[in-house]
């Protein structure tokens, strides 16, 4: 069986509404593997033709397994730095785990940086196990499927694991400060050059300090947006370091999404 997560080993999970109101049923699940904190989520697309589904800048990457009979299959989804309409069919069952920006599963073998903005398709073969992808997406139920993966997982020479030290503590100065923090206070944090850090990013996350801040900083701000029950901006914008209204506005334009208000009122309108 899996085992739920730790909430003290992790600060950071990013939103994704849109799986959640453009879809029949959402599914979502925390859990600890390996010791590592994994996404777990399920989803099965609208009745409606043509119904695209927001998928936002998170930092993260994904794992996506189609489990619709005669076209099982499993794509891994890179990082987006601005909101993406994807259309995932109608009626359609997908199986998918988020993997948070300091984790990598070695034997994957595949560069961030690559594949930002983009899918490929799933190498079956970086697990042993045989027709191990048709046997996750033939069981019967969400929880079967996690705990297959999480069999195969333990059960092999596969392993999820952290990323280079230096990431994961520039990260975690990162997540502690809501995105907050300049390329310059992490550099004296962490005692190494920004050259250093911004090569070094480049390398494992994909994309700069600076932009992998800003994605951290909008999530934190889409997450408090989503829960506040009025519109008063001035507690999002004073934990999560935004100038006004007008800097807290064009950052979410720039994600390529609604200004804070108008993304709101489409959420509350679905």
């Amino acid at each position: 069986m899996s085992t739920l997560i730790n909430k003290d080993i992790e600060e950071f999970y990013p939103v994704q509404p849109g799986f959640k109101i453009n879809t029949q049923y959402y599914l979502e699940k925390k859990v600890l593997i390996n010791n590592k904190n994994l996404l777990f989520y399920q989803f099965k697309t609208d009745k409606i033709p043509d119904k695209f589904i927001q998928v936002l800048p998170d930092g993260c990457f994904d794992i996506i397994f189609s489990c619709n009979p005669g076209v099982y299959g499993a794509n891994i989804y890179g990082q987006l730095l601005q909101s993406k309409m994807i259309n995932f069919g109608i009626c359609q069952e997908y199986f998918g785990i988020r993997m948070l920006p300091q984790y990598r599963i070695k034997s994957l073998n595949i560069s961030m940086k690559e594949i930002i903005e983009n899918k490929i398709p799933l190498n079956k073969d970086f697990i042993m196990e045989p027709n191990w992808i048709e046997k996750i997406v033939k069981k019967e139920s969400f929880e079967d499927r996690i705990d297959y993966f999480t069999k195969i997982v333990n059960n092999s020479p596969i392993e999820v694991e952290d990323g280079p030290k230096l990431i994961i503590n520039c990260i975690k100065k990162i997540y502690s400060t809501n995105g907050k923090i300049s390329i310059t206070d992490l550099s004296k944090k962490i005692g190494y050059s920004e050259q250093y850090i911004r090569i070094k990013f480049q390398e494992f996350i994909g994309t700069s300090p600076k932009k992998f801040s800003s994605i951290v900083r909008f999530q934190k701000a889409l997450e408090m947006l989503i829960n506040q029950r009025d519109n008063n901006y001035s507690e999002i914008m004073y934990q999560n370091g935004y100038y006004d209204q007008a800097h807290l506005i064009k950052e979410f334009k720039n994600f390529g999404i609604l200004s804070p208000n108008k993304y709101l009122k489409s959420l509350r309108n679905s």
